[in-house]
């Protein structure tokens, strides 16, 4: 299931370079090495020292590493030159008995077995074959010329693997959430996982703290009625900010980036998921670099955490960087964005990994981690055993079917949070199939939920009808859960003319109940759920086909061709992260469609929109919650989407990793204090 957010709300080395660090002994070779041949072990060491003989930062150069791993290509290759050239003529020559291995041979054989021991800890036997079927082979002498070269190619492959893999230095954190990226811009994108990212390197105004609670961040204070920086007519926003402020790249930061991102968001030419709150704005005044005053056309309840908290999608953008361009979209820095976190961006190597590395200009100072590399590894069986072999430190989402195992890892301990995410499953109701509300209702009374809770999630999070959060105290208590009711489903497809075909599926004036179902690739719980999902519809006469998608383009953007955003489905598993305070024209108002906005569904209905309108204009709590409250009722009458439940938050962690305490909104939001013991 993929995940994205509300719209408010080259490797180096081969992962060697600042993962190997630059301690030989934390090299896992090193005493095989040492064992095998202490001259080649010497040889090697002096490699990765420079001239002086220090040792070689390979942090802060990949050739630094690719020279090192060259010149040891180049001892074994001269040593085998210079100690087997006499003997393979004379063998080639007639003697063709067998004799044991060469004292030379020994060592790589040797050496050989070693790395493949520290790199993989015995789990790839077939390498282990393969060496031993060379060794044998080694003993015939018209082969052995190509033997001991496959040997040493062999053993180039194995010594810069081994490095590749092994345990990173002191001060890296090694996380993944099982899935790719398209772009690091968080302005362009509602994909979880790049907010997640920019939580951590992204410039905002405001934070959460640990009760989900808005702080200030750039801001030096959250306005509001009480304290003058909202107007007491709802329709003036004064923002104070921080003095003294950097970006990652050096350069100061002030109001002039406040003003161009709100001027960026509301710029026709990019492609911005989501413009709702933004075009309340009518004008921005700039007294001095440090403050802004917002002037809206009416009160908009919202407008707070719209602009700039690290809930929101929108992040605050350096004017210096971005000023001279027409638009966003197809620009350098949605590659390597610079942001005002205690992380920067050092590098992305697409399908691969991003490394963050510590912001020297960061205004609260140094985190205690040097770097975070985020794996990218689309498949969540793949991250489990990266999890269970130590080459991850944290992964996240977690999914209630993979909990038991995370569990069992020595290790590696859960943390379980309450979460602001919800598990959807949306409906395309512009396609003509779906376009009846009796058939979206239809088809919520024929799925078993409860089933897919227990088999699917584990029992993990809330069952639940309301489209928001439950956890959050404005949500209503009195929607309850749609029970499970195929005869009540058949009932409901009768009366509104669906009829049964030959083949056991209805259709209703040629049109059959043929769905479409996109979801994200390498989710195997995903695919299990699916399965769950097509007998319960088929049961009552409708009938699924899947499309997978990588996330990146399930969530792509709509110049891009993202499924979500182009509308290329009819149902989707969705996983949608919806902080407080709800903004519920951002994902279900008419405006939202895309591609105005991320109203994937295109649900689009008057009487919601107009109670949403005075709920969005409305800063007073009782009457918005009295809102809130009849906009969700019109939701749940609707069906423009199941819910499939509340997530809980589930993170598997190393428990070498201390400090982390994520709350439920914006889990990397308080990164200064994490560290690796």
């Amino acid at each position: 299931m993929g995940a994205h957010k509300s719209p408010r709300f080259q490797r180096e080395a081969t992962r060697g370079g600042p993962e190997l660090g630059n301690n030989p002994s934390r090299w896992k070779g090193g005493s095989d090495v040492t064992r095998c041949s202490p001259r080649l072990a010497s040889l090697d060491a002096r490699t990765r020292a420079g001239s002086d003989g220090s040792p070689i930062d390979h942090s802060a150069s990949n050739d630094a590493y690719r020279g090192s791993a060259t010149s040891s290509r180049a001892i074994v290759a001269f040593r085998l030159r210079r100690g087997n050239r006499d003997r393979i003529a004379k063998e080639n020559s007639g003697d063709r008995r067998r004799r044991p291995r060469s004292k030379k041979e020994e060592q790589l054989v040797c050496l050989l077995r070693g790395v493949l021991r520290s790199r993989a800890n015995k789990k790839r036997p077939s390498e282990v074959r393969r060496l031993d079927h060379l060794s044998l082979v080694a003993a015939r002498p018209r082969t052995r010329l190509l033997t001991v070269a496959a040997l040493a190619a062999f053993l180039c492959h194995a010594l810069t693997t081994a490095a590749a893999r092994a345990a990173p230095s002191a001060h890296t954190l090694r996380f993944t959430s099982g899935e790719e990226v398209a772009t690091l811009n968080p302005d362009l994108t509602t994909q979880l996982v790049v907010s997640y990212l920019s939580e951590m390197t992204a410039a905002y105004a405001f934070r959460l703290n640990l009760h989900n609670e808005l702080v200030p961040e750039l801001a030096t204070v959250v306005p509001t009625l009480e304290n003058g920086g909202i107007s007491k007519d709802g329709t003036t926003i004064t923002l104070h900010l921080r003095t003294g402020v950097r970006w990652s790249d050096g350069a100061p930061f002030s109001a002039d980036d406040v003003a161009f991102t709100i001027a960026a968001m509301n710029n026709p030419a990019n492609t911005i998921p989501s413009r709702v709150g933004f075009d309340q704005i009518t004008r921005v005044d700039e007294p001095d670099k440090s403050t802004l005053i917002v002037h809206l056309k009416a009160p908009y309840g919202a407008i707070v955490p719209t602009m700039f908290a690290s809930s929101a999608t929108v992040a605050i953008l350096p004017k210096h960087e971005l000023g001279s361009q027409h638009d966003i979209n197809n620009v350098p820095f949605n590659g390597r964005p610079i942001g005002i976190g205690p992380f920067r961006y050092a590098a992305w190597k697409r399908g691969d990994y991003i490394r963050l590395e510590r912001n020297p200009y960061y205004w609260r100072g140094r985190p205690a981690l040097d770097q975070i590399i985020m794996k990218l590894i689309p498949d969540r069986n793949t991250v489990l055993t990266e999890l269970q072999t130590g080459d991850v430190d944290m992964w996240f989402p977690l999914g209630g079917s993979y909990l038991a195992r995370v569990k069992a890892i020595p290790n590696v301990h859960v943390i379980r949070r309450p979460s602001y995410t919800i598990n959807y499953l949306y409906f395309n109701v512009a396609r003509p199939v779906l376009a009846d509300p009796s058939v979206r209702r239809a088809l919520r009374y024929a799925l078993d939920r409860v089933a897919i809770h227990d088999k699917v999630m584990h029992g993990v999070g809330i069952l639940q009808n309301v489209v928001v959060p439950t956890i959050d105290p404005a949500t209503p208590k009195d929607i309850p859960l749609t029970p499970f009711d195929p005869l009540k489903a058949n009932a409901i497809f009768d009366a509104a003319g669906w009829r049964r075909g030959a083949d056991g599926v209805r259709a209703k004036n040629g049109t059959r109940l043929s769905l479409t179902f996109a979801s994200s690739s390498g989710t195997p719980d995903v695919d299990t759920m699916i399965e769950l999902i097509r007998t319960n519809w088929a049961a009552v006469g409708a009938e699924i086909s899947v499309q997978r998608y990588q996330s990146s383009t399930l969530f792509g953007a709509y110049s891009e061709g993202g499924v979500l955003q182009t509308g290329k489905f009819d149902v989707a598993a969705v996983a949608f992260d919806v902080p407080a305070p709800f903004d519920i024209a951002g994902v279900f108002g008419c405006k939202a469609v895309p591609p105005g906005g991320t109203n994937y569904m295109r649900f689009c209905k008057a009487d919601l929109d107009g109670t949403d309108t005075r709920y969005a204009q409305t800063y007073d709590e009782p009457s918005r919650r009295a809102l809130l409250s009849r906009a969700l009722h019109i939701l749940d009458r609707s069906v423009p989407a199941i819910v499939l439940s509340e997530r809980e938050a589930l993170f598997g962690v190393k428990k070498s990793i201390y400090n982390f305490n994520p709350n439920a909104a914006t889990p990397f939001d308080d990164m200064m204090h994490v560290d690796v013991r």
